[in-house]
């Protein structure tokens, strides 16, 4: 068994904070106005940098909620107390390569609660400043560290330092501020102290459900779309680690982006291959997400039998791992795994978001927060113009789907009503999209062996005109211009599919993705 040279502060936060959530975030550089020019061109000044910090900050952490800042955090000491003062949560500090020394005299009574001058490991994770790499500092101590880091394979390394809006490869995890858009990361929680039936985390307890009654009763909004929200949301934060590179679509995004109230039943993530690791890698991530999600929904005490197996059975129950021989595994949510090609970074777009109960709450009755948990997320939602890509797609080419295009149909409507636009910009953007997303859908189904479904869309006999006579005048007009009109990309696309030997698929398909459309 190999020495540890950390201090491991997981136990010692557990027994003063049970059942809190952690969160990790590095390199604020509070009251440095060089770091503007160097990294944060889009702030004025210092005090708008700072204020926008410390919002962003308030937004995700609570007052009851630990933080530990990863170095670098203010370059000015006499400020830090009325920086810390402003900011939610127990804070706890690991010095920087820019943090003054003289903060560990005085970091009591700055607001501290605690710090540390070598890195900690939390659980089975790693906190530092610099990522835990041999070439990082020139120092014995810290080359040990690295030492032991290396020969424990079972945790991250969440790091800052780097100033970059690009997370490290695992299993460094770069949290800077520039990486998180100055959002603290959630890493999980501290151990419980107390019995389960005391907490309210719990959703039979007797306080969650009053809640819920209350809601119900004087509000009239529906406890099982509170309790569907709720659970969601769990799972969404239980996620947080690969935020930025799975996206989350299906109806529930479409009610938490747009406020479109469904009797919604699924949540489909897909995380993006990354063509910079290995595909084992790349399935082993996917297994990762899909079984922290599924967790938070196995370990729930007071979910009813009918709700697992809607959350079971939500949608084909496995997942596609990207690789040259279509490996299926089972999962228990509709997840898979795309190649980046089909994607643009303009294609999503990120939410910060919190629970319906607890938007509620603080509006009506905050009183009723007190000592209660409700999670909150970081998550990557797809921009309207690809919502409407795949409902369209979903409308024309779902084989055996005629009973939900109606369902379909009213969310595209729903969708195009609030933000659509019939501008010849916006149909190029909808026809690109809508191109990629085509060419990913058959790539899915090509892999998954589904091969009926491609025969039934080269075959071509889809209700085209009966659809777009059904939609609103302007959406109507743009799917005209794209669907219709035999010189349009996406007809050009869809005649180099008809006919094409099975076995081309991925390749063709892949490449008429990177294509930049008109």
């Amino acid at each position: 068994m190999a020495i540890s040279y950390y201090k491991d502060i997981y136990d010692v936060l557990s027994q003063k904070y049970p059942n809190r959530k952690i969160y990790v975030i590095s390199d604020q550089h509070f009251f440095h106005s060089n770091i503007i020019l160097y990294e944060r061109s889009e702030f004025p000044d210092v005090e708008t940098m700072n204020n926008y910090i410390i919002n962003q900050h308030n937004s995700t952490v609570g007052e009851d909620d630990i933080v530990i800042f990863l170095g670098d955090f203010s370059f000015k000491n006499n400020e830090i107390s009325s920086l810390l003062h402003r900011l939610h949560g127990h804070k706890y500090l690991i010095l920087g390569n820019h943090d003054n020394p003289n903060i560990i005299k005085h970091y009591g009574t700055m607001g501290f609660e605690g710090i540390f001058t070598m890195p900690v490991k939390l659980n089975n994770n790693y906190l530092s400043h610099e990522p835990l790499k041999e070439d990082s500092r020139d120092d014995l101590h810290f080359k040990l560290l690295v030492k032991s880091f290396k020969a424990d394979a079972s945790g991250y390394n969440y790091h800052g330092h780097i100033h970059t809006k690009n997370t490290s490869e695992e299993p460094f995890h770069n949290v800077t501020c520039e990486a998180l858009d100055y959002i603290p990361l959630f890493i999980g929680y501290t151990g419980g102290l107390v019995k389960a039936d005391e907490f309210p985390l719990i959703i039979n307890s007797e306080r969650f459900q009053n809640i819920l009654e209350l809601l119900r009763q004087e509000k009239n909004i529906d406890s099982n779309l509170l309790l569907t929200d709720y659970i969601y949301s769990m799972m969404l934060e239980a996620n947080s680690l690969y935020s930025g590179s799975c996206f989350v679509y299906g109806s529930f995004p479409l009610y938490k982006k747009f406020g479109y109230v469904s009797n919604f039943s699924d949540l489909d993530i897909a995380l993006i291959y990354d063509s910079k690791i290995s595909k084992n890698r790349n399935s082993q991530r996917l297994k990762e997400t899909v079984d922290r999600m599924y967790a938070k929904v196995r370990d729930f005490d007071g979910i009813n039998v009918s709700f697992i197996k809607r959350i079971v059975n939500m949608c084909a129950f496995e997942a596609l791992y990207a690789s040259k021989t279509g490996y299926l595994a089972k999962c228990t949510l509709d997840a898979n795994l795309i190649p980046h090609s089909f994607y643009r970074e303009s294609d999503f777009i990120q939410a910060h978001d919190k629970t319906t109960i607890e938007k509620i709450l603080v509006k009506e009755n905050p009183e009723l927060l007190k000592g209660i948990y409700l999670p909150s997320y970081k998550a990557q939602y797809l921009v309207p113009n690809g919502d409407m890509a795949n409902l369209i797609l979903q409308l024309l080419f779902q084989k055996g789907y005629e009973n939900k295009r109606a369902n379909a149909l009213k969310k595209l409507k729903f969708v195009f009503k609030h933000f659509g636009d019939t501008s010849e910009t916006s149909i190029t953007e909808l026809e690109d999209i809508l191109i990629r997303f085509f060419l990913r859908n058959i790539l899915f189904f090509y892999t998954l062996r589904r091969f009926s479904e491609i025969d039934y869309i080269r075959e071509g006999n889809f209700p085209i005109d009966k659809i777009i006579s059904g939609l609103p005048a302007g959406l109507a007009y743009q799917l005209e211009c794209i669907l219709i009109n035999p010189q349009s990309d996406f007809n050009h696309v869809f005649k180099e599919l008809v006919g094409l030997d099975y076995s081309l698929i991925p390749t063709v398909s892949a490449e008429l993705a990177n294509i930049k459309h008109k």
